[in-house]
């Protein structure tokens, strides 16, 4: 039977574990959730252009459907979508195409099959002909999905034996924009367009380019609650592929600084290009790693990183064949600037949305985060987090991200700030769409020692934690916002700016200076660490 069912596909161990945080029902309904694509397309207009209720008329008229202004979010306009749909495969003499998973993911959200994501097709497909549309997962413990891309079939018997089953991974139905012979020379443009697929999303790919951009709603959200103004210095600390960074820039009219930061020149590039195609001045991004963000490199020792070798050869060769088949020319290489580090207590607000298991995107068919990888994903953020208390000034804000559904990478890392850090506070949210926070006796995460409980009944209605199976039906999302209090800032010796908090392991005071070093206290716990990330999948959200 052709249907689109498909299994859960966790880590046997993960998949106990969120049984025990949620409980079984809970868990269940919100796992599952993460296969289907959320069925409201939300777009951030671009209010320095053009008003929400402008865009929301012309999107209609281009695309023929439905477009509402999100109220409660500013610069917000979503699109409805439907599904699941109950596709008929009945149809005769009907062809089949195989694609992966990343090509399903996309099909999901609404897009056609285009030729690099085709694994296996009938034989004697042409052009025109009728499709019906699956994918296959990659088998258990494996990057392979067992099909080489080329390959023929006209029953499952033909495929590999240990190839997952297809039966309920069934996408839709399509109409071959290629015959056969073309979809595995060509290497790019589309295979088959989507006709009947069984969520249906509009496409909103190259529309209105500079006036809106896609991206989550929770995201916007997280950008808003910072609540920038115009004249202030913000940080995004973890800024691809920039859409937070462009949202803050926003939000403070163009007016004031806003730098971004990610670990390569490609990511980076990215940022600015966003920042230059919504007209954004205010931006600058730099390559540096986060986690030392907090600490003054030398400026003879930074310049400008120059374009990677092998970035320029492989420009240079679309180049070329962008003027053999007569098309518009690529763009020069991007230079970008190195980071220097910050001085502490320089910027009115950091927005760190940490990079993490990304356990709440959707869809996602297959999840192979292992509890090993979650426990040094959340090790990791930390070292996130000591910089960016370090960096925010006293009276500014913190606002900590995640697209995960972990609550070790979420209400933990929020303990964890309460407890280390007396100096930071929670404060309310606004605009505030999502749930409170998990709270109660924590839940211990593998070999990592267990805090010994969630968030209080105040700590939890302060946060936000987007639910994908609930009513908002967004990905997982995680928001906390913090602010640095003014009184426990005070002059040292010799001077230096201090920071007053305690230890987490007594009650002796700790101080850290200006250059992050702790002057007195029982715990290294408050010292910012340099710590490399560890192996694990790591991944951003827009």
């Amino acid at each position: 039977m052709k249907t689109f069912k498909p299994p859960l596909r966790f880590n046997p161990e993960v998949l106990q574990y969120f049984r025990k945080v949620f409980g079984e029902r809970k868990a269940s309904s919100v796992l599952n959730a993460l296969y289907r694509p959320s069925k409201k397309t939300c777009l951030r207009v671009n209010t320095l252009r053009k008003t929400p209720e402008a865009v929301a008329d012309e999107l209609a008229k281009l695309l023929s459907v439905k477009v509402e202004v999100e109220p409660r979010v500013p610069g917000v306009v979503l699109i409805n979508g439907f599904g699941p749909e109950d596709v008929k495969y009945d149809l005769e003499d009907v062809k089949e195409l195989i694609v992966d998973r990343k090509a399903g993911e996309a099909i999901l959200r609404g897009a056609d099959v285009f030729t690099p994501g085709v694994l296996a097709s009938s034989p004697h497909l042409a052009k025109g002909d009728k499709v019906y549309v699956s994918v296959a997962l990659e088998r258990p413990g494996s990057d392979w999905c067992g099909i080489t891309r080329g390959t023929t079939f006209e029953k499952d018997e033909d495929l590999p034996e240990d190839v997952v089953d297809r039966g309920n991974l069934y996408l839709g139905i399509g109409e071959s924009m290629v015959s056969r012979t073309e979809l595995f020379r060509k290497k790019e443009g589309v295979a088959v367009k989507m006709t009947n697929s069984v969520f249906q999303t509009p496409s909103c790919s190259g529309v209105m380019v500079g006036d809106v951009m896609l991206q989550n709603l929770p995201s916007v959200v997280a950008a808003a609650v910072m609540e920038p103004k115009p004249g202030w210095r913000v940080l995004d600390m973890c800024a691809a592929p920039g859409g937070k960074t462009t949202a803050l820039a926003q939000f403070m009219q163009n007016q004031g600084e806003v730098i971004a930061l990610d670990r390569t020149h490609k990511k980076v590039g990215q940022v600015l290009e966003y920042a230059e195609e919504l007209g954004l001045t205010c931006v600058k991004a730099y390559k540096m790693d986060a986690c030392k963000a907090a600490t003054v490199v030398d400026k003879e020792e930074v310049k400008s990183q120059p374009p990677n070798p092998k970035i320029e050869a492989r420009l240079k060769r679309k180049a070329e064949a962008r003027v053999r088949l007569n098309q518009p020319p690529v763009k020069e290489p991007r230079k970008i600037e190195k980071g220097r580090g910050f001085e502490h207590n320089s910027f009115d607000g950091v927005l760190l949305d940490a990079p993490c298991t990304a356990l709440g995107l959707r869809p996602r068919l297959l999840h192979r985060q292992t509890m090993e990888e979650l426990a040094n994903t959340e090790q990791y953020q930390r070292n996130l987090i000591d910089a960016a208390v370090h960096l925010v000034k006293p009276g500014g804000f913190m606002l900590y991200s995640t697209c995960t559904i972990n609550p070790g990478e979420n209400e933990r890392n929020v303990r964890y700030v309460l407890d280390e850090y007396p100096f930071m506070r929670l404060v309310q949210q606004s605009p505030r769409i999502g749930g409170p926070g998990l709270k109660g006796p924590a839940e211990p995460l593998g070999d990592v020692p267990a805090c010994e409980r969630w968030l209080s009944q105040e700590e939890s209605d302060m946060v936000q934690r987007f639910d994908p199976s609930g009513d908002q039906d967004t990905i997982g999302f995680f928001i906390a916002k913090f602010q640095k209090q003014v009184d426990e800032v005070r002059q040292g010796a010799g001077g230096q700016e201090e920071l007053v908090g305690k230890g987490r392991l007594g009650e002796e005071e700790t101080r850290i200076d200006k250059k992050g070093r702790k002057r007195g206290g029982s715990t290294g716990a408050l010292e910012i660490r340099e710590g490399a990330l560890k192996k694990g999948r790591v991944q951003k959200e827009s």
